[in-house]
């Protein structure tokens, strides 16, 4: 027998868990007490023992949903992965998780509960890909509760989200992009270079408002992509590495891109030299007027 039940009071009772001997013999054990009727403090003792019979840790712990979500960007999101997608995890998990499950004991939590929730997403007029990025993001944080022994497995694994639909893109016309570039012509120290040198390379907003000077090689007519500008909405504007190592990259550039951007450097160096003292040097290639 690997564990026994003591009755405490009317509606109380003590499990005491047999945990085998420490290196010197000594017998170790875990005591538990569990409130309700023995049927309950019994359940408790088979759920514990099935546990320890599959090499599983006895988790005593009372984490809320709630509280191991906050516990989880904390510990394992923010010191790990970029600013951004922090604060997306963080911003569903206080719109749409919270909300539903926050108050949950993180060990009652059940697959028909995820299920529920998610069905209530799409009830809501959640998209089928919103419902499963919030899936990703409620497994990710159960599934690290079970790589820190806090929960003996991952109820969102057996749950299958709705499948999405992958929208077609519908690239714009050759005549539009012309267009618009015609358009930004008038705006020259900065929209018409920025436009056109994403149309011409097929880099990101981001992408080409956090490219530097350094990373312009005129002699080899080509740009190295190693960060990107976004907004934060903790920190404001910040730069952050690209997402990924393809993101990472060096991208090649015709004739006539490398001549945009000669022309609007040139452009750039004379007005700061009209800024004077009020022009910061930042080195970006699209800066604002004070650099």
């Amino acid at each position: 027998m690997k564990g026994s039940i003591r009755r405490r009071t009317r509606n109380s009772w003590e499990l005491n868990i047999y945990l085998g001997r420490d290196a010197q013999g000594k017998r170790l054990s875990k005591i538990l007490n569990v409130k309700g009727k023995k049927a309950d403090a019994e359940r408790k003792m088979r759920e514990l023992l099935a546990s320890l019979d599959r090499g599983l840790p006895i988790n005593t712990g009372k984490f809320t949903v709630s509280e191991w979500l906050d516990r989880w960007i904390g510990e394992h999101i923010a010191p790990n992965l970029r600013q951004r997608t922090t604060e997306r995890y963080r911003d569903v998990c206080r719109k749409h998780i919270k909300p539903h499950l926050g108050h949950v004991k993180l060990t009652r939590v059940t697959p028909s509960d995820i299920k529920g929730l998610e069905a209530t997403w799409g009830e809501g007029g959640m998209t089928a890909s919103g419902v499963q990025y919030g899936h990703r993001i409620l497994s990710a944080a159960l599934e690290a509760a079970v790589q820190m022994e806090i929960l003996y497995r991952n109820p969102a694994r057996v749950v299958k989200p709705p499948r999405a639909k992958k929208a077609e893109v519908q690239p714009p016309s050759v005549n539009t992009v012309n267009a618009i570039l015609t358009a930004s012509r008038k705006h020259r120290d900065q929209l018409f270079p920025a436009l056109w040198l994403m149309t011409y390379s097929g880099i990101r907003r981001g992408e080409c408002l956090g490219l530097r000077w350094e990373q312009v090689d005129f002699g080899r007519q080509e740009i190295s992509i190693v960060s990107s500008l976004v907004r934060s909405a903790e920190k404001g504007l910040i730069f952050e590495p690209p997402k990924s190592a393809a993101s990472r990259r060096v991208i090649n550039l015709d004739d006539g891109t490398i001549e945009v951007l000669r022309t609007h450097k040139v452009r750039q160096m004379e007005h700061r030299l009209t800024m004077a003292t009020s022009y910061e040097n930042s080195d970006l290639v699209f800066p604002n007027e004070y650099g």
